[in-house]
């Protein structure tokens, strides 16, 4: 069987500053969570004046805020994967072993 290789280039890292701190540590209280920003080839990006701090506040563990599909959508045209996700969302290529895990969870309350 053959594997295809992805070639990956990291272009920058968005911080997520939650609005509240998380889990305390025996050293340091996360407050932000870090994404990635990363590319295959050469994609059309279209920088504006975005920039890479996203300030909104956490919803349920593991959820990313809408701020950074904003911020996706409004730099990154063309196919987007999202890797670890944990929904479905228009536009984006969900990867991961959890994609339906808030479609259950609504499911489920209902």
């Amino acid at each position: 069987m053959a594997t295809e290789r992805w070639v990956l280039a990291k272009r920058n890292i968005i911080t997520w500053d939650k609005q509240r701190p998380g889990r305390p540590t025996p050293w340091l209280t996360g407050q932000t969570e870090h994404c990635l920003l990363l590319s295959r080839g050469e994609p059309v990006f279209v920088s504006g004046n975005a920039i890479n701090l996203i300030r909104e506040r956490a919803r349920q563990h593991s959820r990313k805020p809408e701020a950074f599909y904003a911020l996706v959508e409004r730099t990154c045209p063309g196919a987007k994967l999202e890797m670890f996700a944990r929904e479905r969302r228009e536009g984006f290529e969900p990867w991961g072993a959890e994609v339906e895990f808030f479609a259950r969870r609504t499911a489920e309350a209902l």
